[in-house]
């Protein structure tokens, strides 16, 4: 398990010990049918060293219409600071493209 840098009484509050076996309070919440309400074109970013597993952005990606997913190689949760020239160039054109 990762060590926590801040924040560990709310991370442990809502998640419990670690977010793989969910014992805090978000342990039943379960988002997925929500994702269909956003309506704004999105950008999902993930890397495939990422504790979030690509399976995540897969299923953001296919219950947002309008959305796109870039996953990052050899990359943890923040593409924008692991490899942030990729990752404005990417920003750069899809903004562009949402003109």
């Amino acid at each position: 398990m990762r060590k926590k840098k801040s924040g560990s009484i709310a991370y442990e509050t809502a998640w419990g010990p670690n977010e793989y076996t969910p014992e805090g309070n978000l342990h039943d919440y379960e988002y997925t049918d929500e994702l269909a309400k956003i309506t704004v074109p999105t950008l999902i970013t993930s890397g495939t060293d990422d504790l979030c597993t690509p399976y995540v952005a897969k299923t953001m990606k296919d219950h947002i219409e309008n959305s796109r997913w870039e996953l990052f190689e050899n990359c943890g949760h923040m593409p924008f600071v692991q490899k942030t020239d990729e990752y404005i160039d990417l920003l750069t054109k899809w903004l562009k493209n949402k003109k």
